[in-house]
């Protein structure tokens, strides 16, 4: 997956998920990696942060909190 598919994947949950209230939105989710080989998935509770600026919509902020494995 390339970066802009990631991106345009956020997006789009963004908006079913999150409502903005004006110039500022919060996007708040639970998300799984797999790596290749055995390792375990990686699994992490995250939060995005926008703002509105004049060039639109700007991340303002990225908080990720990994969960132990198996959680």
């Amino acid at each position: 997956m390339t970066l802009h598919e990631l991106l345009e994947l956020e997006h789009r949950g963004w908006q079913s998920l999150c409502q903005s209230t004006g110039d500022s939105a919060v996007f708040a989710y639970h998300g799984t990696a797999w790596r290749g080989g055995d390792e375990p998935a990686f699994s992490a509770l995250m939060s995005s942060v926008y703002v509105r600026t004049d060039a639109g919509w700007r991340l303002a902020s990225y908080q990720q909190t990994p969960l132990p494995a198996g959680a």
